[in-house]
């Protein structure tokens, strides 16, 4: 069987036979030759000829017959070519128009790089991008990009081209980064050949550098700003550093340049006077034959604010929750944070707006007094192996627990329901990834309120909220947060959803909601011009629950009282708005809504920053470019080479067209024209019978 299996497969590769081998082709045939002898009888015609015509016309027709009992498979295959893909991305920021070189032709270049990609289209399949701060799709030679991000290129291209034969990646770009990652590090699995602009010659230059200040002040305390001076190509020139406030205050320096490459640090004490924004602008005075003078000028904000509220941290005994807490909430200047310990002798706790008991009342110190003295103000417990269990359930009525012998694992999940406050997306996707705490309680049973956390093993409340009369009451029934602080840094390398968490959660116990129905904020106070603008409102109605069904407008005034206007969104019984982006200023907010018969307002201000990153390096880094070409198998050229990248990528072994063999099966049954072929042989045979006389 196995000789003729290799004699007959071969010639008969195009079909499948499943569970059968080729051999039983031989019983096919012999059954159709016995059917075609039994027949006809060699006699039965005058002329030999045509009985042997319809004796092959039967033999076949059989033969088919039995091989489509086999059921056999037909194979059709066919082949298409993947083209390789080549990815032209254009340097669309700012940067490429002041770190020109003297003899660059700006319409020789973008006519040289039309025609490259006219001439690659030919063979491969040309993908063109223009990137800066975001990526964008073909030619862009205006270049408006307020910065330029190489690690945000490369993410877009990874999503784009993922499983896609991407041959060669060409760039055309400064080298310049100033947001983002170094691209250096990022692996495409393709060459890289990079058209190396601007000029890497360092051109005369006096520039502020950065500036080092607070973004949020306190009315009455003096603020330090740092102003960040460099020169380039300026040795003996003299020039003055100015500062001046909004409110009429006026500093200055003299500078003296002494260094072909100098950078020195100058320090000013500002005073706040005045609550609100505060506008600083600090400029240089230029210097002769300067390459720009937009980087001679910067201007910061500061938020001024009269009122700072009260934490006390007050615990059981040293615990590593304490520090984590602390840190977090002092990441937001408008907090100032005490700790006490159990045993410690307390100031007058009138004065804290919040008061956070860790593992109090406890198995050692009960704090019956402390406990009556603050049952009107906001507290967040946080239960442990040291709790009280007994005298806790007796304090509050937000939650009643059992107590648990051992401590037990409770992982965290978010409750899709809560409404209190919303966290966002990036907060939520980290929190879900986050460790146990350790919990020494069972049964944990909410009575009212809502919970924010549960454990993800039985659903019971982790972090809970409830409201008594005026005061909010939290309760979080296990322990070991500095375990989410330091995932949260593992997984991110900050902790902005840790603290985003506990401040979020402080900041909606301190609300006096009973006071202020309604308010509205942006969600930081300085954007920059390439930020989008965003705010968010909530509305209370008289049971103090969080409503969203009144429409919220909102007033946008600049400084030269242009108004915009906007209507809130709703989600998650909040409401939110994306203004989009905003031209540089400092802007004013009135928002309004009204319940019922009664009209709500909330006013406040931000400012939208201009972004000079461009302006801060105008050498270009050819450097960085030849290590991106060098490490991924590339080449770096210059635009006066743009020509050679065409035979460059086509003398590359790494571009190549990929073959796809695309095979199919079918029912051979399924073949019209193997039943049209059946149809003929026994129609014709059929024919020539009748005609001579034997049907």
């Amino acid at each position: 069987m196995k000789i003729v299996d290799t004699i007959l497969m071969p010639t008969l590769a195009f079909i499948n036979f499943n569970n059968f081998s080729a051999w039983w082709l031989i019983p096919c045939l012999l059954v159709g030759l016995l059917y075609a002898f039994l027949l006809y009888n060699p006699n039965a015609f005058k002329t030999k000829p045509l009985t042997a015509v319809l004796f092959g016309f039967r033999v076949l027709a059989i033969f088919l017959l039995c091989l489509l009992l086999l059921n056999p498979l037909f194979k059709n295959e066919s082949n298409s070519l993947e083209k390789p893909v080549i990815i032209l991305a254009q340097d669309n920021s700012k940067s490429i128009q002041i770190t020109e070189a003297k003899n660059f032709d700006k319409l020789q270049y973008q006519a040289s790089l039309q025609k490259l990609k006219t001439s690659l289209q030919a063979n491969y399949d040309v993908q063109v991008y223009n990137f800066g701060d975001n990526v964008s799709s073909g030619f862009d030679f205006k270049y408006p990009a307020k910065q330029t991000d190489f690690s945000t290129l490369f993410k877009t291209l990874k999503t784009d081209f993922e499983g896609k034969n991407v041959g060669a990646i060409i760039i055309a770009s400064d080298g310049i980064i100033n947001r983002g990652t170094n691209p250096n590090n990022e692996d495409l699995k393709a060459p890289i050949y990079t058209i190396a602009l601007g000029d890497t010659v360092a051109k005369k230059d006096l520039l502020i550098a950065n500036i080092q200040n607070n973004t949020l002040v306190y009315l009455g305390n003096q603020h330090q700003i740092v102003v960040n001076v460099a020169a380039k190509q300026a040795k003996g020139n003299q020039s003055v550093l100015n500062v001046i406030s909004s409110d009429g205050q006026k500093y200055s320096s003299t500078i003296s340049i002494n260094q072909t490459n100098f950078f020195k640090r100058y320090t000013f004490n500002i005073n706040t006077s005045k609550k609100g924004i505060q506008k600083l602008t600090v400029s240089l005075k230029s210097i002769a034959n300067e390459t720009t003078l937009t980087n001679n000028t910067q201007t910061v904000f500061i938020d001024v604010i009269d009122e700072k509220q009260n934490i006390l941290i007050y615990a059981n005994a040293p615990h590593p929750d304490i520090m984590a807490l602390k840190q977090a909430v002092e990441s937001k200047k408008s907090y100032s944070v005490s700790t006490k310990f159990a045993g410690d002798k307390l100031d007058d706790v009138v004065k804290y707006d919040l008061i956070i008991l860790h593992q109090i009342p406890s198995i050692n110190f009960a704090a019956t007094a402390l406990l009556n003295q603050i049952s009107n103000k906001p507290k967040l417990f946080i239960l442990g192996a040291q709790s009280d269990l007994s005298t806790f359930n007796a304090t509050q009525n937000l939650v009643n627990v059992n107590a648990n012998n051992d401590l037990k694992d409770a992982s965290p999940i978010l409750n899709s329901s809560f409404v209190g406050f919303t966290l966002s997306d990036e907060s939520k996707n980290s929190l879900l990834q986050w460790p146990i705490l350790l919990q020494s309680v069972n049964n944990v049973q909410l009575n009212g309120g809502s919970a924010l956390i549960n454990n993800k093993a039985n659903g019971e409340p982790l972090l809970a909220f409830a409201t008594n009369g005026e005061a909010k009451t939290a309760v979080l029934t296990g322990e070991g947060l500095w375990r989410w602080r330091l995932n949260n840094f593992k997984q991110s390398n900050n902790f902005l959803g840790f603290d985003e968490l506990i401040n979020k959660t402080v900041r909606y116990l301190t609300a006096n909601q009973s006071k202020k129905k309604f308010w509205a904020t942006p969600t930081q106070t300085t954007f920059n011009e390439n930020q989008n603008i965003t705010l968010e409102a909530g509305l209370y109605n008289d049971a103090l629950e969080l409503i969203n069904q009144p429409d919220v407008r909102l007033e946008i005034q600049n400084d030269k009282r242009k108004k915009y206007s906007f209507l809130f969104s709703r989600g998650n019984n909040q409401y939110e708005l994306d203004a989009g982006f905003l031209p540089v200023g400092q802007y004013s907010f009135l928002a309004s809504t009204q319940l019922g018969a009664k009209t709500y307002s909330a006013k406040g201000q931000f400012v939208v920053e201009d972004n000079k990153a461009e302006y801060a390096q105008t050498t270009a880094n050819h450097q960085m470019l030849y290590n991106l070409s060098a490490q991924s198998g590339g080449k770096m050229v210059y635009p006066n080479q743009i020509q050679n990248l065409e035979k460059l990528i086509a003398n590359s072994t790494q571009v190549k067209t990929i073959v796809h063999q695309d095979v199919q099966y079918q029912d051979l049954i399924n073949l019209k024209w193997l039943f049209f072929i059946l149809l003929s042989l026994l129609s014709v045979e059929w024919f020539l019978r009748k005609r001579n006389g034997l049907v």
